[in-house]
């Protein structure tokens, strides 16, 4: 009797160079589209903390117009001990923006009113960068 001959199958190199290769094309389009879903969320994130930002800075000011002088060096503070802002470790992620950079604090005057205006450099430049404003 013969026994029967198997015929064994193998993975060649260039079959295996030529999955990986798909492999690495598929993740580096993945990874290009992520990252500007990354930015755009960030930037989401951003333009809403200044929205609550400046809401919390504002009702601040309406109800101690005193400190309005020292609104650009005591409004972390302000926000941390506000209400509003969440207290403990979370009133830490209003301080900064999507891109992990300290927010800009300034006053203006608008109307015979002292008006609380937050910016972020990071997300100006994405602004511009999208040709947004």
């Amino acid at each position: 009797m013969k026994k029967k001959e198997r015929r064994r199958y193998s993975v060649t190199l260039i079959e295996m160079i030529i999955v990986m290769i798909l492999i690495a094309t598929i993740t580096g389009a993945l990874a290009y589209n992520y990252r500007g879903a990354l930015d755009e969320g960030r930037a989401f994130r951003t333009k809403h903390t200044i929205e609550r930002l400046e809401d919390i800075l504002n009702l601040h000011v309406y109800n101690h117009p005193e400190d309005v002088s020292n609104l650009s060096q005591d409004w972390k503070t302000i926000v941390s001990q506000s209400a509003l802002g969440s207290r403990g470790k979370d009133s830490k992620d209003l301080l900064y923006d999507g891109w992990g950079q300290l927010y800009q604090v300034t006053t203006v005057q608008e109307d015979g009113e002292t008006m609380v205006r937050v910016s972020s450099k990071a997300f100006e430049q994405y602004q511009k960068k999208r040709g947004k404003k």
